[in-house]
């Protein structure tokens, strides 16, 4: 057996491995629908990816086919989904809004705590 006869075997296996645990594309679908969903309605979340995405319907999709390739080796994404520029962005936006949400919140308090004595 030669080294391409070897992988086609492990990816037919891991596809196999999947699909009796019940991974296939509907599941890949609804998975990737609703985490995003939840995303776009995190009050800290959603903003900071609604900002990096403009075309739901196409990031939806392309999420859909790297994740089927992850998990069901289609070999339908091709691509870098993690690039250091838009993930540094994310942590920037991300580590800014919960600073903000920290002082707000420190402020509120002290504040609330202010008007009790």
């Amino acid at each position: 057996m030669n080294a391409s006869d070897h992988v086609a075997q492990a990816r037919a296996r891991k596809m196999a491995d999947a699909l009796a645990l019940g991974i296939n594309e509907a599941f890949i679908s609804h998975l990737v629908e609703h985490f995003y969903e939840a995303i776009r309605a995190d009050e800290m979340l959603g903003p900071i990816f609604g900002a990096k995405v403009s075309d739901w319907p196409h990031h939806l999709a392309r999420m859909k086919d790297f994740w089927a390739s992850i998990m069901l080796e289609s070999g339908r994404f091709s691509g870098n989904p993690m690039r250091v520029g838009s993930l540094y962005g994310m942590r920037h936006s991300l580590r800014l809004r919960r600073t903000s949400k920290l002082r707000t919140g420190f402020a509120t308090r002290r504040s609330e705590s202010a008007k009790a004595c």
